[in-house]
């Protein structure tokens, strides 16, 4: 699409989808041994350059037009956090090479350009990407699993499959991180990393082995690896499991407390749920001890601390020493620190 430029006098290209799906535009470059390059040019481009013009390597052939630019200031803000923190799959979303290997670059179809990661010992994937979508790789790229093939915001369900639970959390935290520092807020990751931490707190049972669990349900990880621990000791066959990314409101109406999770949506339902499968709240957590007024399980509210404390002033301690030996301000947390479990 071409239009004139009152302010600056000059006209002005802008990329537009085709009608026909199997057209997309691309800029064709001419080396100095004849040799051409293709470049494809996604929708919303706004072309610099004019036809004919000697180009050198690292020079800009368009830019990405100002309204697509505020669009993503404002998708990019508090509504990315809060798609992040529910585990939102994202519109217009990165489409990621699920295999480490060699790129190339196929024919364009009715479904977008075709793209095929070929890895070393002879797996190809093929990905199709949707006409006018920014292409990010060239054609002999290597690309490692999960790397990104085309622009896009990156889901994290797809970074847990290709990459593993690190990354996805890492992914998550540092999102979250861009968005308030972008705003010149600071926060430190122990706050984001312990709501992160309870997003992938579930697994689901694939196969249950010699344990007590069932296919297909949705267990603690730790009591899992509780589980599994005491089976490999005796020399069974442990449970295997998915690791589940869970947006923040279905973790917490999945929590084992149904006294917590009847606090926080869906009271009736959960209530009714609970009554029918005769469960018992063992009231080990945080918001049901404040719900019934008991000792909350932080600080000096532990077991584990008041075991120490009984054990230390059985030794003849006192409570100056004991506090000395539980706190450590040299030390500080690191990040995996804070999201491992």
């Amino acid at each position: 699409k071409e239009e004139f430029n009152e302010l600056t006098g000059s006209r002005e290209i802008t990329i537009i989808e085709s009608k026909d799906r199997k057209l997309q535009a691309q800029f064709k470059i001419i080396g100095d041994n004849n040799q051409e390059t293709l470049v494809p040019i996604p929708t919303g481009l706004s072309v610099e350059i004019e036809n004919g013009v000697y180009v050198h390597p690292g020079d800009i052939l368009g830019k990405s037009s100002r309204l697509t630019v505020k669009q993503g200031d404002i998708t990019g803000g508090l509504p990315r956090v809060q798609d992040l923190f529910e585990a939102r799959v994202p519109k217009e979303k990165a489409i990621l090479s699920e295999i480490s290997g060699k790129v190339t670059i196929g024919d364009l179809t009715k479904s977008g350009r075709v793209i095929y990661v070929l890895a070393d010992d002879g797996t190809e994937r093929k990905y199709v990407i949707p006409p006018g979508k920014r292409i990010i790789v060239h054609q002999g790229d290597l690309v490692d699993s999960g790397d990104a093939l085309s622009g896009g915001p990156l889901d994290p369900h797809d970074i847990l499959r290709a990459k593993g639970i690190n990354a996805a959390q890492m992914l998550i935290l540092n999102e979250i991180q861009e968005v308030y520092r972008k705003q010149g807020v600071k926060i430190d990751d122990k706050h984001i990393g312990t709501i992160i931490r309870q997003m992938f707190k579930k697994l689901k049972i694939l196969n249950p082995g010699h344990s007590m669990f069932l296919e297909g349900e949705i267990v603690d990880r730790n009591q899992v690896m509780k589980e599994n621990k005491r089976i490999e000791e005796e020399g069974g066959e442990g449970a295997t499991f998915e690791q589940l990314l869970l947006g923040i409101t279905k973790a917490s109406l999945l929590t084992d407390s149904w006294l917590s999770a009847a606090s926080f949506q869906e009271t009736t339902k959960v209530l009714t749920q609970a009554s029918i499968e005769g469960r018992v709240d063992d009231l080990e957590g945080l918001k049901e001890s404040i719900i019934i007024g008991h000792r909350i399980p932080i600080g000096t509210g532990t077991k584990f601390y008041n075991t120490q404390v009984k054990n230390a002033i059985d030794e003849g301690k006192s409570i100056s020493e004991i506090i000395k030996e539980f706190a450590h301000p040299e030390e500080t947390e690191s990040v995996e620190d804070i999201l491992d479990f």
